[in-house]
């Protein structure tokens, strides 16, 4: 269980969010990373990919790349953002 909810469906819901995030934003490039991220990569580029066919048009997203971020600590995101919090 990952916030509540079932692994399959917490990674249904991850896709999802990707693809309405690809079709609304139109980004080059996505950079999957966290803890979970970078566990988990591998095993859901594909499907990444099945559901921006299921919900994309082809032309908004064939020159996109999914990649894993290059950061070799999950919690350096997190930390920046503390650091952000504070500095407002």
């Amino acid at each position: 269980m990952i916030f509540g909810l079932p692994l399959a469906h917490f990674l249904r819901l991850w896709l999802s969010i990707i693809a309405m995030h690809t079709i609304i934003l139109n980004p080059e490039r996505i950079i999957i990373g966290g803890g979970f991220g970078q566990a988990v990569f591998d095993l859901v580029l594909l499907p990444v990919w099945r559901e921006l066919d299921l919900w994309a048009l082809k032309e908004a997203h064939d020159q996109l790349e999914i990649v894993p971020s290059r950061l070799a600590s999950s919690a350096l995101g997190a930390s920046c953002l503390v650091w952000a919090a504070g500095s407002s």
